[in-house]
This record gives structure tokens, C-alpha cells and sequence, in this order.
């Protein structure tokens, strides 16, 4: 599952260096094969061009500005609930909890998990996950994290480039440097 989160990562790092138009392939090359597409082992010669991105730098957010957003902006932990429920301590974190007023869409509930690939569930599934959690209003801000980063990148990539959330930022420093730092955490 976290290679699946690795995919995500890469895609927010090319939307906070001012790419257009990322995608993902949704199951990725595991699916492609599976499915029976072509592939090829052609060297592939690239073309260089000059770079004219800008970059997205409200994408990512501090943990000075997350702690000030506490009851104001809606944050959501994208960690499995056994985590955010704190049945579990995370080896990262010095301690078991989430942010305060922190909600919960944990990554894997976005996921259909087959024995051979991952895929993301149907666009209405998504839809209804993310309004019964951070609600309908696309405008709020909104801050993702997790542990260490990668489960935030995709509900970013979610929340953001596909079901059309506007103002969603993403806690890098996530769990991990939450608790290190000693800042308070609750469980649900």
C-alpha cells in the first residue's frame, strides 16, 4: 500500500514544482500488465526543454501553521483508524494520538485492495467519503497529514485534483514531527 502512497508523492511533488495536467495510472503498471497492454523495453530519447513552472508554494504548510489552524480549518488525518484511534503507536511517533480536532479519512478506505494491484474507488464513492469527513464545502481550507508523509499525498491528490477540493494544503512534517515536538495530541 505504501508504494501505491509512493505514486502520490511523486505526483504532488511535480504539482508543487508548477507541473500541469499530472495524472495517475490508476493501478498502476501492476494493472497495465495485468491488463494485457503493450509495454516496451525501447530506450525512450527525451527532448529537454526549458522549465516554466511555477511553484505551488502554499501547497505546504509548517507545524507552526498547522498549530495555529487548530479549530479553524478542517484537518484530517489520513492514517488507518487503528492509528488515529490510538490502538496503535506508530515507530515514527513518540507517542499514540492525532492532532487535536483532528478528523479521520484514513488513505486505504480511498482504495480498492485486490491480491495484484491497487486501484482508487469510483469517483462517487470518493466523493461521499470526503463529505461525510471534511465536508461539502470545497472552499474551507483543508490540511492532510499522516505519519510521515506518504498517506497525505494521496488524500491531497484526492481531496484536491480530483474531486475539486480549492484551498487543501498538506503537513509534511505529518505525526512524525508532531510528536517529537511535543506538541498535544488526543484520541477519539
Amino acid at each position: 500500500m505504501y508504494n501505491t502512497a509512493g505514486t502520490t508523492r511523486v505526483a504532488i511533488t511535480l504539482l508543487y514544482a508548477g507541473v500541469n495536467n499530472v495524472a495517475i495510472l490508476d493501478g498502476g503498471y501492476e494493472k497495465w500488465v495485468t491488463d494485457g497492454k503493450p509495454v516496451s523495453t525501447d530506450p525512450v530519447t527525451l527532448k529537454p526543454v526549458t522549465y516554466k513552472g511555477i511553484v505551488r508554494k502554499g501547497m505546504f504548510v509548517n507545524i507552526n501553521y498547522v498549530a495555529d489552524a487548530i479549530g479553524k480549518s478542517t484537518i484530517v488525518d489520513a492514517r488507518d483508524p487503528e492509528v488515529y484511534n490510538c490502538l496503535y503507536t506508530e515507530p515514527w511517533c513518540t507517542e499514540p494520538g492525532h492532532i487535536p480536532m483532528a478528523v479521520n479519512l484514513p488513505t486505504p478506505s480511498l482504495w480498492n485492495i485486490g491480491d495484484d494491484y491497487i486501484t482508487y474507488k469510483d469517483y462517487r464513492t470518493l466523493k461521499g467519503l470526503a463529505e461525510d469527513v471534511v465536508g461539502k464545502n470545497k472552499w474551507k481550507e483543508v490540511i492532510v497529514y499522516c505519519g510521515v508523509g506518504g498517506y497525505a499525498s494521496t488524500a491531497y491528490f484526492v481531496l484536491r485534483e480530483v474531486l475539486g477540493y480549492v484551498n487543501v494544503k498538506v503537513y509534511d512534517g505529518s505525526a512524525q514531527e508532531w510528536t517529537h515536538a511535543g506538541m498535544p495530541v488526543e484520541c477519539s
